[in-house]
């Protein structure tokens, strides 16, 4: 039997709660150290079998998490490409990146000629939002793939 195969499997009860985590999910201890995989999670008997690596067989912390990690290459490229923008073009020309360059001044959204953020006195959350993103200005230079006008055909004979 490998050494991975001995690894220890403890349950434990957790209190009523909110929980996701789910099988094949990492936990942590409080300290960001790895404490084991989910093998089981029965959240209506809330209870979650961990197998754990054998030096922590006796361990057995009052509270643990999962966190997943996401890889940042995309986002890292984002980032770089907003940079570049930023330094050929300065950070409050017009341009593409109109939006992330305003949330970097802390401007407000642009919206169409005198609409408000503010809710007005006659509408819900939901009136106020569809509203919003019906005036939010969107520069065409960010669509390059769709035609600047649509095309209409004919009507029929």
């Amino acid at each position: 039997m490998s050494p991975k195969e001995r690894r220890p499997i403890d349950q434990y009860h957790y209190p009523p709660q909110e929980c996701s985590i789910r099988p094949e999910d990492t936990l942590y201890t409080l300290d960001e150290q790895e404490f084991g995989d989910v093998i089981v999670a029965d959240p209506a008997d809330r209870t979650i079998d961990v197998k754990k690596p054998i030096k922590l067989d006796g361990f057995h912390p009052s509270v643990v998490f999962a966190h997943a990690r996401y890889p940042t290459d995309e986002q890292s490229k984002s980032l770089l490409r907003l940079g570049d923008w930023i330094v050929a073009n300065g950070i409050d020309s017009p341009g593409d990146y109109r939006a992330a360059r305003d949330l970097l001044l802390r401007h407000p959204p642009r919206l169409a000629a005198g609409q408000s953020l503010r809710m007005q006195l006659d509408e819900d959350v939901v009136q106020a939002a569809c509203r919003l993103g019906l005036v939010l200005i969107i520069p065409c230079s960010q669509f390059r793939d769709r035609p600047a006008q649509a095309k209409h055909s004919p009507a029929p004979a």
